[in-house]
């Protein structure tokens, strides 16, 4: 049997309920051309629901999604570089 993911239990594996992932955050994921499809939406279009298998997949080369330690170096290395970008 397909195990099946909604919005609410991505915000809860990604830890948004622990304060560590923002809705924008979700939203930005979401919008990128690697992030998986849909595998069906439900609730007359309302709720999106994707399998497992394809979350696991997305999430294998981005480690910060669910380990808080990464996704905080990772954002102070973004942070870093738009300080010290050079003008051009």
């Amino acid at each position: 049997m397909t195990q099946l993911l909604g919005l609410t239990d991505l915000k809860k594996r990604w830890g948004i309920d622990g304060g560590d992932y923002t809705p924008k955050g979700i939203a930005y994921m979401r919008k990128r051309e690697d992030f998986p499809k849909p595998f069906m939406i439900v609730n007359e279009g309302r709720t999106e629901l994707w399998k497992l298998t394809d979350i696991l997949m997305f999430e294998v080369d981005r480690p910060w999604l669910r380990n808080v330690k990464q996704k905080r170096a990772r954002v102070a290395r973004y942070a870093w570089s738009k300080l010290h970008r050079k003008e051009g």
